[in-house]
């Protein structure tokens, strides 16, 4: 999700309401990794606004941020300010991503993502690992996994199904890597979510 300080009304972080979000974002310039119940939390809320439209996708945004605000499962990720990169270099990164998410149920090879961008191999994985923090092919899997995730919750299709919908080549690998991720089953994970 993007967004700017500039989608909220000028007089926005001037309200008491808003003081713990304000806080939050300055801090957040240290980037956060969320854990424990609320990790739990956002990712069922970040499914539902990824459905929404309209104003209603805009209160489930700010009903995520305040959650994030006032949580203690929050760990920083860095000892320093995370400071953003330049129009060129995020329209680059931009390009990849994209890709990624419209390509993600088929084969990606590093190659091709590199290409895209005009680097080679090497230099793209060194790019792309230092501007996300994550390996290119542990980019890809953390799609294909949030997209599983989406299916489990969303749809009555079997497993198996949703393994190969997401872009895995076998159930084992599928089941892998989810295990290693959620720290459950794709199975147990429907349950826990659905009920």
């Amino acid at each position: 999700m993007h967004f700017l300080e500039s989608s909220f009304s000028p007089g926005f972080f001037t309200l008491p309401e808003s003081k713990k979000l304000l806080d939050f974002f300055e801090k957040s310039q240290r980037g956060f990794n969320v854990t424990g119940k609320t990790n739990k939390i956002i990712s069922r809320k970040m499914h539902e606004l990824c459905e929404s439209e309209g104003l209603t996708r805009w209160i489930r945004l700010l009903d995520i941020l305040n959650i994030l605000s006032s949580s203690k499962d929050l760990n920083f990720i860095s000892n320093a300010v995370v400071h953003g990169k330049n129009d060129s270099e995020s329209e680059r990164l931009n390009l990849v991503i994209n890709f990624v998410m419209e390509n993600f149920k088929r084969e990606i090879m590093v190659d091709e993502a590199a290409m895209l961008v005009s680097m080679a191999p090497n230099s793209f994985s060194r790019y792309f690992t230092q501007r996300t923090r994550k390996t290119f092919t542990a980019f890809v899997n953390s799609v294909r996994l949030n997209h599983a995730c989406k299916l489990l919750i969303e749809s009555q299709l079997p497993v198996t199904e949703i393994c190969f919908e997401s872009g895995f080549n076998n159930l084992a690998n599928f089941n892998r890597h989810f295990r290693a991720s959620y720290k459950t089953t794709p199975f147990h994970y429907r349950k826990t979510m659905i009920g």
